[in-house]
């Protein structure tokens, strides 16, 4: 006999205590969803964003039962290591359904890449349902960066594949308008009819009762590192091997006001290279923190006077930064490096707590940073924007309500 289900099985690369920002979203959902009476179970790998961090193979966390699977940790900041790092979490997954007798219905989020592929597979062979969690869109995004070719095989294959994975699965959650409707285009170009009602809406969001804004006058953080009374342009996260922050750099050669800082906080692929460039350059007001323990965020997102949110070109629609919630939660002005035709650009518009510009406008940038230094009252008035729109459209709760919403509609045989 079908019922509604009250079960879900999470598969996410990363999860608690891991710092990806995925690992972060799914444990908030996973938590959320505990809390409204759902039976929650989750597959992940063991730790391996950061200093590496120890967890057990099996663990209780708030409700949720944790099976962390064997994997390789290879250098998450190489293609080799990433790439294996993937291919051996997802056949570990997958050895461990096929082996199970649960039909719990899935959420199987994009990264990596091929993850959603064990979704197709168990619909096939036991007609479990899963809903799709798109955060990027693949292989579009391998392609514009330049990591895959736009003709080869490897493309037609994956994209035949995800023409699987859209067909078979029961609901398909995407962050925003413009994911929506690429995602929406390969449906109807693939023959599937029911598009529009199987795709949802659901942003990222930020915990508004953690990510806060705090004052400068008790801001622990500026304290900390002795930033007090400087103009702080901050980019906090990864600093991947293909996010285009060489601009910053650039703008900050271009400032010699003694009072600007432009800090950096996180690790990445790319962090040699920026190091390289600051030294090349002679720059002494550039700063690089490593990633900041979750207890310390919201007092280091607050002290910045500016926050830095890019997007590479051609990306639009493929992918949704999620630090633009965090950083709107904490009521910092934001300065997007986008196209001006995208979500960001039409939320920082809407909301007025930001400004865009294309990446090669160094000069534009350099000129509304020097603005808004010496127009405090206008950088207050953002930095109230955009806590008051963040508390209108990207709380967890609206979130977890969306979410609750569709898993509550699925239907799954009991055994």
């Amino acid at each position: 006999m079908s019922k509604v289900s009250n079960k879900i099985r999470i598969l996410s690369q990363y999860f608690y205590p891991d710092v990806a920002t995925t690992g972060q979203l799914l444990t908030d959902l996973a938590v959320g969803l505990a809390s409204r009476q759902f039976e929650v179970e989750v597959l992940t790998a063991f730790p391996s964003y950061g200093s590496r961090i120890e967890a057990s193979r099996r663990e209780s966390f708030r409700n949720i039962s944790i099976h962390r699977l064997w994997s390789t940790r290879l250098n998450k900041n190489s293609k080799f290591g990433k790439i294996f790092n993937s291919i051996t979490f997802f056949l570990s997954v997958l050895i461990a359904l096929l082996f199970s007798r649960s039909t719990w219905p899935l959420l199987i989020v994009s990264n990596p890449p091929f993850l959603p592929f064990v979704g197709y597979i168990l619909r096939k062979i036991r007609n479990i349902p899963f809903i799709f969690l798109v955060h990027d869109v693949y292989p579009d995004i391998a392609i514009r960066l330049g990591y895959l070719s736009p003709k080869g095989l490897i493309q037609r294959c994956w994209n035949l594949i995800n023409v699987l994975i859209l067909r078979s699965s029961s609901h398909i959650v995407v962050l925003g308008d413009s994911m929506k409707d690429v995602v929406s285009k390969k449906m109807v170009s693939a023959g599937i009819h029911e598009s529009k009602q199987k795709i949802s809406i659901i942003h990222n969001w930020a915990d508004e009762e953690i990510i806060r804004p705090v004052a400068k006058s008790e801001n622990l953080f500026l304290r900390r590192y002795g930033l007090k009374g400087k103009f702080i342009v901050q980019y906090s996260g990864n600093l991947g091997l293909f996010h285009e922050l060489e601009n910053v750099i650039e703008a900050a050669s271009k400032i010699n006001d003694p009072d600007f800082v432009f800090l950096f906080i996180g690790e990445g692929g790319k962090k040699t290279k920026l190091e390289k460039m600051v030294a090349e350059y002679g720059l002494t007001n550039v700063m690089f923190l490593p990633y900041q323990d979750f207890s310390v965020l919201t007092h280091s997102l607050s002290a910045a006077d500016v926050a830095i949110v890019s997007l590479e070109e051609g990306i639009e629609g493929l992918a949704m930064p999620s630090k633009l919630y965090t950083i709107m939660a904490s009521g910092t002005p934001i300065v997007a490096f986008c196209d001006p035709n995208s979500d960001i650009a039409d939320i920082l518009n809407v909301s007025q707590s930001g400004f865009v510009f294309r990446h090669d406008d160094i000069d534009g940038f350099v000129a509304k940073l020097k603005e808004l230094k010496g127009d405090r009252s206008l950088l207050q008035r953002m930095k109230i924007n955009a806590r008051l729109y963040f508390e209108e459209h990207f709380t967890f709760e609206k979130a977890l309500v969306k979410y609750e919403k569709i898993l509550l509609s699925l239907k799954v045989e009991e055994r």
